[in-house]
C-alpha cells in the first residue's frame, strides 16, 4: 500500500513520543495524536487515520492504538506511548482550569440569556403599558371620562395649550421638561408641517386632546353636523399620528362661547350633550392666562397666578405668535411649584371643568 508505514511498532517507539507536547485534557488528545501521525506518515487520498484512546492511562501518559485505514487494508500501529509533558498535579490543574473556563463560559451564556429574557420581558411590559395608556386616552362610547367632583385634596395644575402644534411646541416641551411637568395639548390642523410634533408630545408623556380642524367659527358652528365633521377630521389627524382618536376635547371658544349664536342658535346646548353621548369629554378652564389676545408676559403672569383653587385648569395657547406665553410660562410654573402644586396632564380620572352654556 503506497504511502503506508511498515507494520512495525518500532517506527513509533518511545523516542518519538517526546515530540508530542500535549496535556492530559481529553478534548486535545486525539487532535494532538492525529497531528503527530500526519507529520510522520504520508496519508494518501482514500486513506484515513483511526485513533483508539481506550488504552490504559496513567499520570505519566497513556498508550494509544492507531490505524491507517484504506479500502484495501488496515495498517495498525500499536503501543504508541504518549507522555505527559508536565507533572500530574500540573496536568490536573490545567484540566481544572479548563473546567473553570467552561463553567465561566456557561455562566456568561446563562447571563446573556437572562439579560435577553429580561429585555424581552421589559419590552413586552412597555408595549402592554403603552397599549393600556392608548386605550385609556381613546374614544370609547359609553365609558365615562373624568370627574367634576374629585375626592382628594391634592394640589394640581393642569396646564393646557390650545391651537398647536406650532413652531413654539418644542419650546413649551423644553420648559415643561425642566420642571418634570406634564401638560395637555388641544390640537388643530392649522399647521400641518408640525403634525409630527403630536406624536412627540404624546411620547413624552403629555396628553393630546382635540380642539378643531379649521378653528373657523363660522364653519365649525354652522350646524351640529358641521361641528362633528370638523371634530372627526381633527380626530383623524390625531389617529394618523397616535393610532387612536383621543376622547378629550375643547370647544373653540369654550362651551360658554356666545359667538356661535351668530351662526346657529342654541348649538352649544346641543353639542355639550351630544359630545358626551358619543364618548368624548369636553374641558373648559377655571383660570385663563389671557394670552388669547395681545398681552405682555407680565400680564399673563398676573392673570395665571391664583391660590383660589386646589385644582387649576389653566388655559394657554400654542402658536408661533405667542412669544409672551413662552416668556411667562417659567415664572407661572415657579409660582405654583412654590405653593406645592404638581403639574399633571389630563387623563381619564382628572378634574373636568365645564362652563355655563350661553347658547
Amino acid at each position: 500500500m503506497r504511502g503506508a508505514p511498515p507494520q512495525s511498532s518500532n517506527l513509533y517507539s518511545n523516542s518519538y513520543g517526546a515530540d508530542m507536547q500535549i496535556i492530559l485534557v481529553q478534548a486535545e488528545i486525539e487532535k494532538a495524536i492525529r497531528n503527530y501521525v500526519n507529520s510522520k506518515v504520508q496519508v494518501n487520498e482514500g486513506q484515513d487515520i483511526r485513533i483508539d484512546l481506550s488504552a490504559s492511562r496513567g499520570p505519566e501518559g497513556f498508550r494509544a492504538t492507531i490505524d491507517i485505514v484504506d479500502e484495501d487494508a488496515t495498517t495498525t500501529i500499536n503501543a504508541i506511548f504518549v507522555p505527559a509533558p508536565v507533572p500530574k498535579a500540573a496536568a490536573l490543574k490545567v484540566a481544572a482550569e479548563a473546567g473553570e473556563d467552561q463553567a465561566a463560559a456557561k455562566a456568561k451564556a446563562a447571563e446573556a440569556e437572562a439579560k435577553k429574557k429580561a429585555e424581552e420581558e421589559a419590552k413586552k411590559a412597555e408595549e402592554a403599558a403603552k397599549a393600556e395608556r392608548d386605550k385609556s386616552m381613546s374614544l370609547q362610547p359609553g365609558v365615562a371620562v373624568g370627574t367634576m367632583d374629585p375626592q382628594d385634596d391634592e394640589k394640581v395644575v393642569y396646564l393646557t395649550f390650545d391651537d398647536g402644534p406650532s413652531a413654539n411646541t418644542q419650546r413649551v416641551l423644553d420648559i415643561l421638561d425642566q420642571y418634570d411637568a406634564k401638560a395637555t395639548f388641544f390640537i388643530t390642523a392649522q399647521q400641518p408641517d408640525y403634525f409630527p410634533m403630536i406624536k412627540k408630545v404624546y411620547d413624552e408623556g403629555h396628553t393630546i386632546g382635540l380642539h378643531s380642524y379649521t378653528h373657523e367659527y363660522d364653519q365649525v358652528y354652522a350646524s351640529v353636523d358641521a361641528y362633528f365633521d370638523d371634530l372627526e377630521k381633527i380626530g383623524e389627524v390625531a389617529k394618523e399620528q397616535l393610532g387612536f382618536v383621543p376622547c378629550f376635547i375643547r370647544f373653540p371658544g369654550g362651551a360658554s362661547n356666545s359667538i356661535s349664536k351668530k351662526y346657529s342658535a342654541g348649538i352649544m346646548t346641543q353639542l355639550t350633550q351630544q359630545v358626551l353621548d358619543k364618548g368624548y369629554q369636553y374641558y373648559d378652564w377655571n383660570v385663563s392666562s389671557g394670552d388669547g389676545g395681545t398681552v405682555t408676559a407680565d400680564q399673563i403672569i398676573a392673570q395665571s397666578e391664583t391660590d383660589e383653587y386646589t385644582k387649576v385648569m389653566l388655559l394657554f395657547h400654542d402658536t408661533e405668535a405667542k412669544e409672551s406665553t413662552i416668556q411667562a410660562l417659567p415664572t407661572v410654573m415657579e409660582y405654583y411649584k412654590n405653593l406645592g402644586y404638581s403639574f399633571k396632564a389630563i387623563d381619564r380620572e382628572s378634574l373636568v371643568v365645564h362652563h355655563s352654556v350661553n347658547n
